[in-house]
């Protein structure tokens, strides 16, 4: 990827952070939408150290969900080719994939969500994570899986 298409695709995402809610709404404002009821999630691979959810924003209009996260500890070099690890010695960016189950829990696709943000080894730093739900499957959509591995 080029430096202009890297630079133009960091504005986006920052434009889009800095769109994102930092605290409670003051009276009057618009408050974030929730998800929907019928929703259920299994995070847990996401929860697992070295990582920890910080916070999860959604947006019903876009369809998309961007979690922040942030390394409980430090990286060894072995985590680089985790399922969430980025691995830019082989040109690749950070994978985080979901399983998407209808009601009776048949697996509707498996999606992958993008890695937003600077790699980082350290504990305490935190990066993002943005999924993208299928427009055409959302109303069919009762349980999101994260997927380890």
């Amino acid at each position: 990827m080029s430096f202009v298409h890297q630079l133009s695709a960091s504005l986006v995402v920052a434009a889009w952070l800095l769109s994102l809610p930092v605290s409670a709404p003051a009276q009057g404002m618009k408050k974030m939408p929730t998800f929907p009821k019928e929703w259920t999630w299994n995070l847990k691979a996401l929860e697992q150290a070295p990582l920890k959810v910080v916070s999860t924003h959604y947006d019903a209009k876009a369809q998309t969900v961007f979690w922040v996260l942030e390394l409980v500890r430090d990286l060894d070099v072995f985590e680089d080719h985790a399922y969430w690890g980025p691995a830019y010695k082989e040109g690749r960016r950070t994978r985080f994939r979901f399983e998407l189950h209808d009601a009776d829990g048949i697996v509707l696709k498996t999606v992958e969500g993008r890695y937003v943000g600077e790699y980082v080894a350290k504990a305490g730093k935190r990066f993002g994570a943005v999924l993208e739900l299928p427009f055409e499957l959302v109303k069919y959509i009762r349980t999101i899986e994260a997927i380890g591995k």
